[in-house]
């Protein structure tokens, strides 16, 4: 199938052709399994002529499954575009994140044209940077470079890790003096810029001298100044500085730029015997220049990967067999239902390759992973299909974007198709996730949409939740109007009211309880909200504006509610308890119908509340405490049905010691909603002192404030797998 093939059918010889071969093998299968009883071998023979059709049509359809792969991947109005189908280039896939100090410095320079060399020390017992610049002699104010720096590093900061210093560097000042010829014709203006450009380059931390850590010597730059475009010899070269020449040049040298005709007393420059003079303000302009265009090109150096290019081809229309039978067999093509048993026969031919054909046509979207093609209609085989090859780009990839645990609570009612997109979602962002995956929170644009920890992005992404760090899951159950009530050893007044519509077990005879079945409801935005609204009108138990926790937790399993009939025509919407013994009355009424058409919808209301609780939060208590470094507190919600079993809250933890960096520790919180509330908010206060440097000692306040909450968490588990 991958055989290139041009845009012609090729001329075969008679022997070679497929439809000669074809009809050969047709002809000795049919006569070795009819032995004596074959006796025609003429063309009107309806065997004889349904070979030779079947034969071309076969012959047609091996044409068109003959194009390269690539061209399968290729719609008329679409081109190949690898990402489509998750084959991401490889500067995505093996592209390295800043981690290093030389990641650091080549990001800088790169980024920032007002800086020519660059200092970074970083203290492995704060996990604080500490960046000290030259800037070019040309442009740039120093407030200016240093905002620009924080913001890049914010950017790109990982975890636990943070910017405390930005300042000039102290720099030694060389002085260029020289006597060198020109060739004729060559503008002196022009070489003497090109000239103070190739020391600059030289003396600044190019991505050379970064990557190789060079020392800068006399005998190198020599080298190199001799190969500028127009200088034809040097009689002499120095780099001065106090008057002495200087063999070796310091990591913060930096070079003295000529601004009037004076400055220039120590460079001779000849064309030929005859001393040229050189125009001060144009050598400034051309210098400026080079030196912005030479990091302009430096910083735009990048791999480039060739890709590949697919051609549409229009092969998916398929004409049928009946068509090259002769009329005397009354054959129906255009005729969904066949006329004859052999009319049937030949319509299962063209049924065969006609599916074929389609098939080929949905590969692109079948195999596609972008959300604009979320509105592929899906099959039971098309799902099958589609699972399998996201398991191929989990095993190219190295991730399981659909672990086994996941699935064993059905995700509050995720339908086949809604976990396919749950899983391009993840797979689409893959190459970054594994890539930026130590990367932190920007804490200088705390409003910006996606601005969130890597490890969070991942961990929501995987089991389909929301992970916007503005998602506030506090507010989901009060927005709701609803209370949720934890029942303990020593219930509450509140607590004994609710219970009070529990239900004596001797009312629960089996022969007056019946299960509840499940019910289609609308999929219409507005249509579920007024079922929403209807259900609180009908079930009493929303009055009191308060719900258990073990209802909101397993009210989104359908077996747990039933239906009993309470007397003549009278039955009551029941509700199991799971976490403490008994039975609840939700409602009553005379229709069975309603009463389980009520139970579906609070299931999927309770599905939607608890989905819309779950979140993850990640805190760096080094941005407060600098004598916490490499720590980590990540919390989530206690109180949803998956994030309160035990065995679900094993696996996250497993699945977060695998994606957080291994230098890093810390500890896993799972907190009530109660908790929840105020931690939120010291969360979010915490986030916006982080960059006030005059909020040091209300950043630990805040910090100590928020560890209260999690001191009294339900449950705490630990980040370090080191044993």
């Amino acid at each position: 199938m991958d055989e290139i093939r041009e845009p012609y059918i090729v001329q075969q010889s008679n022997e070679e052709a497929l439809y000669t071969k074809l009809q050969k093998q047709t002809l000795e299968y049919v006569q070795r399994l009819s032995g004596t009883v074959w006796t025609d071998y003429n063309p009107h023979d309806p065997g004889v002529t349904l070979s030779e059709a079947a034969n071309y049509a076969l012959t047609e359809i091996d044409y068109k499954y003959s194009f390269p792969l690539i061209d399968y991947l290729v719609e008329e109005d679409r081109p190949f575009i690898p990402e489509r189908f998750g084959l991401f280039p490889p500067k995505d896939v093996f592209g390295g994140s800043i981690v290093t100090l030389d990641d650091y410095k080549r990001l800088f320079l790169s980024s920032i044209p007002e800086i020519t060399n660059l200092q970074i020390d970083f203290d492995a017992l704060t996990g604080a940077y500490s960046v000290s610049f030259v800037k070019t002699p040309f442009k740039g104010e120093e407030e200016q470079i240093v905002k620009k720096i924080r913001t890049i590093y914010n950017e790109n900061r990982n975890l636990c890790e943070w910017l405390d210093k930005v300042e000039v560097a102290k720099t030694e000042t060389l002085f260029f003096e020289s006597e060198f010829e020109i060739y004729p014709g060559e503008d002196p203006t022009t070489v003497l810029a090109r000239v103070y450009w190739c020391i600059l380059y030289y003396l600044s931390d190019n991505q050379d001298s970064v990557s190789s850590n060079k020392t800068r010597t006399e005998y190198e730059l020599y080298k190199q100044l001799y190969n500028v475009e127009g200088v034809k010899n040097f009689h002499t070269c120095f780099l001065m500085k106090s008057g002495v020449p200087q063999s070796r040049f310091p990591d913060n040298s930096t070079l003295f730029i000529p601004s009037k005709m004076d400055d220039l007393d120590d460079i001779v420059i000849y064309c030929g015997k005859t001393k040229v003079k050189i125009d001060i303000d144009l050598f400034i302009e051309r210098l400026r220049a080079l030196s912005l265009s030479g990091r302009a090109n430096n910083a735009s150096e990048t791999g480039r990967t060739e890709l590949p290019t697919g051609m549409w081809h229009n092969i998916f229309d398929h004409y049928p067999i009946a068509h090259d039978m002769p009329d005397c067999y009354q054959l129906n093509p255009d005729e969904e239902i066949p006329a004859s048993s052999f009319d049937a026969y030949i319509h299962l031919y063209d049924w065969v390759m006609k599916n074929g054909l389609e098939e080929i046509q949905i590969l692109p979207r079948l195999l596609s992973i972008n959300k604009e093609d979320n509105d592929f209609i899906y099959t039971e085989r098309t799902i099958m299909l589609k699972n399998n090859y996201l398991d191929f780009l989990d095993k190219l990839y190295g991730i399981d974007s659909q672990p086994s645990w996941l699935l064993e609570d059905n995700s509050y009612g995720e339908t086949p198709e809604e976990a396919l997109y749950r899983r391009m979602r993840c797979l689409r962002n893959v190459t970054k996730l594994q890539r930026d995956r130590a990367k932190a929170k920007n804490i200088n644009m705390l409003e910006t949409k996606g601005n969130i920890p890597m490890i969070k992005e991942w961990f929501c992404l995987l089991i389909g939740i929301d992970p916007d760090d503005d998602h506030i899951v506090s507010n989901v159950l009060p927005k709701h109007n609803l209370l949720l009530i934890e029942r303990e050893k020593h219930s509450s007044d509140i607590i004994r009211r609710v219970d009070s519509l529990l239900i004596e077990e001797k009312m629960m005879d089996a022969d007056n309880v019946q299960d509840v079945s499940y019910v289609v409801l609308s999929e219409d935005s507005d249509e579920k909200k007024n079922e929403y609204m209807e259900m609180r009108k009908l079930l009493p138990f929303f009055n009191e504006n308060l719900i258990t926790a073990d209802l909101f937790r397993n009210g989104t399993n359908l077996s747990n509610y039933k239906i009993v009939k309470s007397a003549d025509d009278e039955y009551m919407l029941m509700y199991h308890h799971h976490e403490f013994a008994g039975w609840m009355n939700l409602g009553h009424g005379t229709d069975k119908s309603i009463l389980e058409t009520l139970a579906n919808i609070l299931r999927r209301y309770l599905r939607e509340l608890n989905h819309e609780c779950e979140t993850l939060y990640v805190v760096e208590p080094v941005l407060a405490d600098q004598s916490r470094p490499s720590e980590l507190l990540i919390v989530l919600p206690a109180w949803t049905y998956r994030f309160h079993k035990a065995r679900f809250r094993e696996e996250c933890c497993k699945l977060l010691r695998s994606i957080v960096p291994a230098h890093l520790t810390g500890k896993i919180f799972w907190i009530s909603e109660k908790r929840m509330r105020k931690f939120e908010d010291y969360y979010h206060q915490l986030l916006r002192s982080y960059t006030n440097e005059s909020l040091i000692e209300h950043k630990k306040l805040l910090l100590g404030a928020l560890e209260e909450q999690l001191a009294d968490a339900e449950y705490i588990q630990t980040l370090d797998d080191s044993n």
